[in-house]
């Protein structure tokens, strides 16, 4: 049972508590309790509007400013010099 499903069958156990003998408030009362679920279940669906714009929006972003190859790792490329070839690399740079 979804959420919408879910809504509309409580909203209908309000309504049933609705009876012959209920007072104005207890009338008032139900509906306003159905009336509450209808705002819960459009502000739900809102955001899930909502959401799907975002996602829409990260896709398009990622698909027209990304390529295929992934960020390249700079601590890979980069790896600690023994002092004998840090002394070598400053002789060839120096020539």
């Amino acid at each position: 049972m979804n959420y919408k499903e879910k809504a509309e069958s409580l909203k209908a156990k309000f309504k049933a508590k609705i009876t012959p003998e209920s007072t104005p408030e207890q009338i008032e009362e139900a509906n306003a309790m159905a009336t509450e679920l209808d705002e819960l279940v459009s502000l739900h669906d809102s955001v899930v509007a909502e959401n799907a714009k975002f996602k829409d929006t990260i896709v398009r972003m990622v698909t027209s400013q990304g390529d295929a190859t992934p960020p390249s790792d700079p601590s890979a490329e980069s790896k600690p010099m023994s002092i004998e070839e840090a002394i070598a690399k400053v002789r060839q740079e120096g020539k």
